[in-house]
C-alpha cells in the first residue's frame, strides 16, 4: 500500500483537542533539501507569515483523541503510539511546527524517503 494511502488510514478518526477539535490530517509536499521553518511556510501556502514556531512532538501527542463508539477517547498509549510510530519509521527530520496566533495551523512534518515533506496537520484554537 502507498505510503499516503497508509497515512490517512493512520489519521482516521484521531482529534487535536483545543478550543476547538479539529481532525488530523494527511499532508503531502513537494521535495525539500530539509524540514525547515521556511520549507514548512513555502509548502504550506503561508509564504510570508511572520509567527511560526518548532513545537515539541511529546506535546503534540498529548493533545490526540481518538473517536469510537461513546465519543472521544484519550489514549496516550496503544493506537497514539502506533501513529507516532508510522510517522517516526517513515519520516526523517520529524518536527512539529505551529503558524499564527490563536487559530493556529499545525503541521507535524519530515521527510519521506522519496524526499518530499510528508506528515499529518491539524487545527488549533487558543485564546
Amino acid at each position: 500500500m502507498p505510503f499516503f494511502e497508509q497515512l490517512k488510514g493512520a489519521c482516521k478518526g484521531w482529534f487535536y483537542m483545543s478550543e476547538t477539535d479539529a481532525q488530523i490530517e494527511p499532508f503531502y509536499a513537494e521535495k525539500a533539501e530539509a524540514v525547515t521553518q521556511e520549507t514548512v511556510l513555502n509548502a504550506t501556502g503561508n509564504a510570508g507569515t511572520v509567527l511560526i514556531e518548532e513545537g515539541d512532538l511529546d506535546s503534540f501527542f498529548t493533545h490526540l483523541w481518538l473517536t469510537g463508539e461513546g465519543g472521544p477517547t484519550h489514549t496516550p498509549s496503544g493506537p497514539i503510539q502506533n501513529l507516532r510510530q508510522f510517522l517516526e519509521e517513515n519520516l526523517s527530520d520529524l518536527k512539529v511546527f505551529r503558524i499564527g496566533r490563536i487559530r493556529i495551523d499545525i503541521y507535524v512534518v519530515g521527510r519521506d524517503r522519496y524526499g518530499h515533506v510528508a506528515g499529518i496537520k491539524t487545527r488549533a484554537v487558543e485564546t
